[in-house]
């Protein structure tokens, strides 16, 4: 079995602390940048800070969980301590840490394969990336790129390419779930979802390029908690409405990682009209991942359904959509690849069901000690791993009919939903 390591949310490592965490990660980048953004998120009156726990774990030690009842949180008023909010969460998760041992069948077959296994598994809906080296996955990445087709037409340097695809990497936290394999999956599943529904063949250069970018980037910087988080501690400590969209963040990042490559040869080849629609779709599409907005986006598609029907009934290509409508089409593809785990076959689903209910007990345990209400699904006292996913395959589930419904081809999609969630509730 592989022995792997959990790092904790605001995790910033130090030099005085004890223990040792092992990682291949640039820690001290990661962890500066995960705490400079969870600080710019809390609100700056808060007066708020979060003290320590009242048994500090040892050198070595296994913690399974942070449970409220055994750790006393200390929340003190001092207007001179507001500003240690986001040092005294980061001590307090790394001291309470989780160390794991990786079961045979979820962790122990990641990262076995080679690059040529790689590509001929691209245009499947099996493809892993959790069998791969995050090494392999930019080079898969780089692949998808001329997949996509994005090398005719824009005179785009490889170069430009594979440093772009490693910027993104290095800013991507170490979270169970919202992690840099996360990011191919769903780049490499926007792909097939494309290519599969014909869409693929029915797309301009730059609409491509929106749909790629907005697939790498579409997580960038995730502090591995949900928007949930931040509107109950605003809540709670700055009587006030949150701010914080973390799909906004992600888009803003993204555009400012773009800008920082005009002028390399990445999107030299379009005019500057075209540089800033490329731009806005990318804006757009990140924004669409949003789960806050998931029932406005299914009225919209079955009102897309409707309308094409009607269509199809005049003599009229089931593919051929106005600018709008393939607009709504691309952010469609977009949204169900983020949620598509549940649509994988069961071994690939089970495995990221598991890392995402962790990455979700995670931010349940902090919100307990910061005495928030948990969020719905992360307390680990009242659900579990299956129950989870008997619960969001029930409510994604109409998403991916109505998808298939559009697009027959993609019909795969809800049968395989199915069967994984008939195995989740026989598992409860």
């Amino acid at each position: 079995n592989l022995r792997t390591v959990r790092r904790p949310f605001f995790w910033r490592p130090k030099e005085r602390r004890g223990g040792r965490i092992e990682s291949d990660m640039q820690k001290s980048a990661h962890g500066w940048r995960r705490e400079k953004f969870v600080s710019s998120c809390f609100s700056s009156s808060c007066p708020s800070v979060f003290g320590g726990p009242e048994r500090r774990s040892q050198k070595g030690g296994i913690f399974d969980e942070l449970s409220p009842q055994t750790i006393q949180v200390q929340l003190k008023s001092s207007e001179r301590n507001r500003r240690s909010v986001r040092r005294a969460v980061s001590d307090y998760m790394h001291e309470y840490c989780v160390r794991e041992v990786a079961t045979s069948d979820s962790n122990s077959v990641e990262q076995t394969l080679d690059f040529t296994h790689a590509k001929s598994m691209i245009e499947s809906i099996k493809f892993n990336t959790l069998n791969y080296s995050p090494e392999i996955l930019e080079r898969v990445c780089e692949e998808m790129f001329f997949r996509f087709q994005l090398d005719l037409g824009l005179n785009i340097r490889r170069s430009s390419i594979t440093v772009f695809i490693s910027d993104v990497r290095r800013k991507m936290f170490d979270n169970p779930y919202h992690n840099w394999f996360h990011v191919v999956d769903v780049t490499q599943t926007v792909f097939y979802f494309a290519r599969k529904s014909g869409m693929l063949n029915c797309m301009t250069t730059k609409e491509r390029l929106a749909l790629f970018l907005a697939a790498v980037c579409h997580d960038l910087e995730h502090p591995g908690v949900s928007n949930q988080f931040f509107v109950s501690h605003a809540a709670k400590h700055s009587n006030g409405k949150s701010t914080v969209c973390l799909e906004q963040h992600h888009s803003s990042k993204a555009c400012q990682l773009l800008s920082n490559f005009v002028g390399s040869g990445l999107l030299d080849g379009l005019a500057q009209g075209d540089r800033q629609e490329v731009m806005q779709g990318v804006h757009r599409l990140i924004l669409a991942t949003d789960m806050s907005r998931h029932t406005d986006y299914c009225k919209r598609l079955e009102a897309l359904i409707q309308a094409r029907s009607a269509a199809e009934c005049t003599g009229q290509n089931p593919l051929s959509f106005s600018p709008e409508d393939k607009q709504l089409v691309f952010e469609l593809l977009l949204k169900g690849a983020d949620v598509s785990n549940v649509v994988k076959p069961y071994i690939t689903a089970r495995a990221w069901a598991e890392r995402v209910t962790r990455e979700f007990f995670r931010q349940g345990d902090l919100e307990a000690a910061l005495g928030l209400a948990v969020s719905p699904g992360c307390d680990r006292r009242a659900t579990d791993c299956a129950r989870v996913q008997v619960g969001f395959s029930g409510f994604i589930a109409p998403f991916f009919r109505a998808l298939a419904r559009l697009f027959p081809r993609l019909a795969t999609l809800p049968a395989n939903l199915d069967r994984n969630r008939a195995r989740w509730a026989a598992a409860e």
